[in-house]
């Protein structure tokens, strides 16, 4: 066994750890299909994986899954670590060698190659971790600007490298997610999130405020013209990504800003 000596430098941290992963893929943001958060429009939407990592009260796994994807920055589009890599790098532990942290880090994998959003390899010590489309279909993964007509959004590596990825619980990472994905100045009715994004109106208002007391989003009144309410009008809540998470976060804006 190696002795210790006063110039040996400490293991890298979490932290450290994801910052190297996020400097290897040479981009600013995350490109994620909008069909992980829904499918279709208006009377035809449908809800993506995400709810049903929500509902499962998934957190690591979707913590895990966003990682993964902002590492496999290039085709063929997957990333390859040892599992003590990983169990740094998803915070599973302080011993990356104990086995109950390397056996956590495989039954995350396992949840998301059940939702088919990823598959695996393992050679050797490292196991590699392969993309497959966004909407769970098992499909091999494409990068969405590929693929004409598709839409998708962007998550700043600010979620990483600013630590939101510790602080967020499981609502207020959702409803990160369908922040990046609307147009600045969007609506959201709490009613009509369960049959958007499969997720619960309690849940979206949840995530909604502790974004806003994170002060990454802000929210101001509107006033809209309606004949035939009561008083001639209604008040809308309007919602703004502001801060490090708002300065890569963009999509075609549709229509005046509200769900899909």
């Amino acid at each position: 066994m190696l002795g210790l000596s006063e110039h040996d430098e400490a293991p890298a941290t979490s932290d450290e750890t994801v910052a190297a992963m996020l400097n290897r893929a040479r981009r600013r943001f995350v490109p994620i299909r909008s069909a992980f958060l829904h499918t279709g429009r208006g009377a035809t939407a449908q809800p993506g994986p995400l709810a049903t990592l929500v509902k499962a009260g998934d957190h690591r796994g979707l913590l895990a899954y966003l990682l993964v994807h902002a590492a496999a920055s290039a085709a063929p589009w997957y990333v390859t670590h040892s599992p003590g890599v990983w169990v740094r790098a998803l915070r599973l532990g302080t011993d990356p060698s104990a086995p109950s942290a390397r056996a956590a880090v495989s039954r995350l994998w396992a949840r998301l190659e059940r939702r088919g959003l990823i598959t695996r390899l393992r050679v050797g010590r490292t196991t590699t971790v392969v993309l497959l489309r966004e909407d769970g279909s098992g499909q091999t993964y494409t990068h969405p600007v590929t693929t004409p007509g598709e839409t998708y959004f962007k998550l700043p590596h600010a979620f990483w490298l600013h630590g939101y990825d510790q602080h967020l619980s499981l609502p207020g990472l959702a409803m990160l997610l369908i922040a990046c994905d609307l147009a600045p100045g969007f609506s959201l009715p709490y009613d009509k999130v369960a049959t958007w994004y499969g997720i619960s109106g309690d849940t979206a208002q949840r995530g909604l405020a502790e974004l806003r007391a994170a002060d990454v989003l802000v929210r101001w009144f509107q006033r809209k013209k309606r004949p035939l309410a009561d008083a001639g009008w209604t008040v809308d809540f309007r919602y703004r990504l502001v801060g490090p998470l708002a300065k890569d976060t963009a999509r075609t804006p549709d229509g005046d800003g509200a769900g899909p």
